[in-house]
């Protein structure tokens, strides 16, 4: 059928399969007496339709259909495919065209993900991230719909104990003006930094930008300054959760350390943006609660 089809109209056919499927795996997922035959189905349907809009859609619909087939992977407790789908529905969620509420439901992915192979530390992490990130969706009734995806089960016995981590401070390291940090390009740097260090911008012009997440602000210009010769200091508390929030988001953080500093001892760790300005983030060693810590 689709071979005898011209470009337009094979496309227009792909796109029409796409949505149904989409639209009656939805239905699936909702049955709650769903046979065997039934979840076979579903999930054959969420696969075939993430193929056809790998084929035509657009990313974000490419997006939208691996957190599909990630939530029904984790419905039937398939933990390895549900995580490796919702990574794919993370690394694609700030497309172009995104709404603001796929980032949300991208760790709501991870998080039901991680529920499903039975692992606490992640699962507390992403779902309360998920819950962070969507309480600012513009939208009522899609701020609703993920409260409610939140608590529809299975979570497998999860809770959400697990704390974010929290910015308290930016200090420069060296000569480095915090307040003028070097980038190329204004618009790809201010969605890198909202998408992968969750900062919220404050102030925005042409050239420069304002971004600041809890406490700690800092500054982005476009200007002749080496970004490989600019280093930041980051105050913050819960350093494992931010650790596995940078590793999740694939920017390869170096190992935690342990440091001393005027006498003090600090665990740490480096980062890098994209282009190539350091991150150092600290906490003090004494505070930390060894008992609640998350692993890596």
């Amino acid at each position: 059928m689709l071979e005898d089809a011209d470009a337009t109209t094979r496309a227009n056919i792909q796109r029409s399969f796409a949505k149904e499927l989409f639209n009656h795996t939805w239905d699936l997922m909702e049955k709650t007496d769903r046979a065997p035959s039934d979840d076979a189905q579903m999930l054959h349907e969420a696969h075939a339709s993430r193929y056809h809009w790998g084929e035509v859609g657009t990313p974000v619909n490419v997006s939208r259909g691996e957190w599909q087939v990630s939530r029904v992977n984790a419905l039937l407790k398939f933990g390895d495919a549900a995580l490796f789908h919702a990574r794919q529905c993370f690394e694609t969620c700030g497309s172009e065209g995104a709404a603001d509420w796929d980032l949300p439901f991208a760790h709501e992915a991870l998080a039901r993900a991680y529920a499903a192979l039975g692992d606490r530390q992640q699962f507390a992490y992403h779902h309360k991230l998920a819950r962070e990130l969507g309480s600012h969706i513009a939208n009522e009734r899609q701020r609703a719909w993920l409260e409610e995806c939140l608590v529809t089960e299975p979570w497998w016995g999860m809770n959400t104990n697990s704390q974010l981590p929290t910015f308290h401070a930016a200090y420069p390291i060296g000569a480095t003006d915090i307040s003028r940090l070097p980038v190329k390009t204004l618009g790809p740097a201010v969605a890198f930094y909202t998408n992968v260090f969750a900062f919220n911008v404050k102030e925005q012009s042409e050239r420069r930008a304002i971004i600041q997440r809890d406490d700690a602000e800092i500054g982005l210009e476009v200007n002749d300054l080496d970004p490989e010769q600019a280093s930041c200091y980051f105050s913050v508390t819960n350093i494992d959760a931010l650790y596995t929030e940078l590793n999740v988001a694939k920017l390869q953080p170096s190992s935690i350390a342990v440091q001393t500093h005027n006498d003090e001892q600090y665990r740490v760790f480096f980062a890098q943006d994209p282009y190539g300005v350091c991150f150092c983030f600290g906490e003090p060693l004494v505070s930390l609660d060894i008992a609640s810590r998350p692993g890596q």
